[in-house]
């Protein structure tokens, strides 16, 4: 029986005319025009002194992936100026509120970069189900089956909306609340999800075409008819882990997924910490900072391609082409030795899986005698 997953949904959306100086934010958000401003406000933040924002990992100072991605002086050692060149968001408080019927809590968040804006929506069960019915009901979320009962703030009323609709509705509230009530939606990839059995009561070992492969793959492909869609081969979605990790764990890695099943820690009583609640939040964490990064690195070369040779950018913005070289080169090569950012094969991975190339070209436009970043024979991590 599940006692305990996650489910969580991400969406990073461009803001690059603001980036750029092409658009102008209201009044409230103009820390989002310059790379100064943007330190200048992060600090503020830091020293409590701006309620309408906080930092990423809301006063939890041992948070894992924040803590590494800055590098080893730690989150106390946080700075505005780190946060701007390693594009560190803020997040936002959200006037919504959300649940269903068979979930412990859903949680709203979002997050604003310099160059975009970010959703993450994590629903949380806790109770008793059968592997296939936890499943069946992540599915009936993702494909919105299921309904979530929204209420905005000062409103009486509430809605009853799915996930698409929920999406859509804090979105344009982020979105205008940034850049005005006539904005436009700005570039995606499109929803980034996760799935991770937190508790479950016995060890059960991943077997390629056993139950919980069919339940991966539908987690994962979210394919239209799940019963009978073809599996997934697993060695061509296994992501590498630690090999201390036990026999039949799997981190599935999909181009816009993830899904993860570790039965030595789900099954272990009591858990322990960091518990797989808390690797699932890296997992978020992770996945959003390469969605934003690589959103930069296409937008770039967009404009670059269509006109606007590299030198001739705005300095800010050759700088930050360059800092967002730097941060996806780091992410994309740290190993075990690795101390100045967070380490991990499915971020590589999802590199890898989405934005490798675009990547390798702006690196040669930066500096035409860069080498490409190789293909990954990856190590575990």
């Amino acid at each position: 029986m599940v006692g305990d997953f996650r489910l969580s949904f991400i969406w990073v959306e461009s803001m690059f005319y603001v980036f750029t100086g092409a658009v102008k934010p209201v009044a409230s958000f103009d820390f989002l025009e310059s790379r100064q401003q943007y330190s200048w406000q992060f600090d503020q933040v830091l020293g409590g002194s701006v309620a309408a924002f906080e930092v990423p990992w809301q006063n939890r100072k041992k948070q894992v992936f924040w803590k590494y991605y800055l590098g080893s002086g730690g989150l106390e050692q946080a700075s505005g100026a780190q946060a701007s060149s390693h594009f560190v968001p803020l997040k936002s408080t959200l006037p919504f509120v959300a649940s269903n019927r068979n979930f412990k809590s859903v949680s709203l968040e979002g997050f604003y970069y310099p160059h975009a804006f970010s959703v993450i929506i994590t629903c949380r069960f806790s109770g008793n189900l059968g592997l296939t019915r936890a499943v069946d009901l992540a599915y009936a979320i993702r494909q919105g089956n299921e309904k979530f009962v929204v209420q905005q703030k000062n409103v009486s009323a509430t809605s009853s909306v799915d996930l698409d609709s929920l999406l859509q509705d804090l979105l344009t509230y982020m979105r205008q609340s940034a850049l005005g009530n006539t904005a436009k939606p700005g570039r995606s990839r499109g929803l980034f999800t996760i799935f991770t059995v937190v508790r479950a009561d016995s060890f059960t070992e991943f077997q390629p075409g056993g139950p919980i492969h069919h339940a991966l793959h539908t987690v994962t492909e979210w394919p239209p008819d799940p019963v009978t869609s073809q599996l997934f081969p697993p060695e061509d979605v296994m992501i590498p882990i630690k090999g201390a990790t036990a026999s039949g764990s799997i981190l599935v890695g999909r181009q816009r997924t993830r899904a993860v099943w570790f039965p030595g820690l789900f099954s272990q009583r009591p858990s322990k910490k960091p518990s797989l609640g808390c690797y699932h939040r890296n997992q978020c964490f992770s996945a959003m900072q390469v969605e934003s990064l690589s959103l930069l690195v296409r937008c770039t070369l967009d404009l670059i391609t269509t006109g606007t040779p590299f030198y001739k950018l705005k300095p800010a913005h050759r700088a930050s082409a360059m800092d967002v070289n730097k941060r996806l080169e780091e992410l994309y090569l740290a190993d075990r030795q690795t101390q100045n950012t967070y380490r991990s094969c499915s971020v590589r991975k999802q590199i890898e899986q989405n934005d490798l190339k675009q990547i390798n070209d702006l690196r040669r436009v930066i500096n035409p005698a860069s080498q490409n970043l190789p293909l990954s024979q990856q190590s575990s991590g």
